[in-house]
């Protein structure tokens, strides 16, 4: 149930990278589902994410890709100013590494958190 002052607001803006896979078709059922959110672009393999998010006008990505795409993907979406949560297992430390330098050079750094769908996983 959304807020009188939430439902005066635009919905927030969202993207699903990975929208073709389990976790991806999943995210984009419950945000189509929601009062307060706009799913406005699904992201595929063949799709430049960071591009779909500035078309769309997205403020928001969620990365649901795979281990070895995830990384550039959110690269991508974070130099293109887009919010980013990920939920895309396999992020080393030296990819993390240079996640958190790339942010702490951004102009305007994105908001993002990491969380990985591996069970024994914690958000960071």
């Amino acid at each position: 149930m959304s807020s009188p002052s939430a439902a005066a607001q635009d919905p927030l803006r969202v993207v699903v990278v990975g929208a073709g896979g389990k976790m991806g078709q999943m995210a984009c059922a419950a945000l189509e589902g929601a009062d307060d959110v706009e799913l406005v672009a699904r992201a595929g393999r063949a799709d430049d994410p960071a591009a779909l998010a500035r078309e769309s006008g997205a403020q928001v990505a969620v990365d649901l890709s795979v281990p070895s795409a995830s990384p550039g993907v959110v690269a991508g979406l974070v130099a293109a100013g887009v919010h980013v949560v990920v939920g895309t297992s396999g992020w080393d430390e030296a990819a993390l590494g240079r996640l958190r330098e790339q942010l702490d050079q951004a102009p305007r750094a994105p908001a993002w958190s990491w969380c990985p769908t591996s069970p024994s996983a914690r958000c960071s």
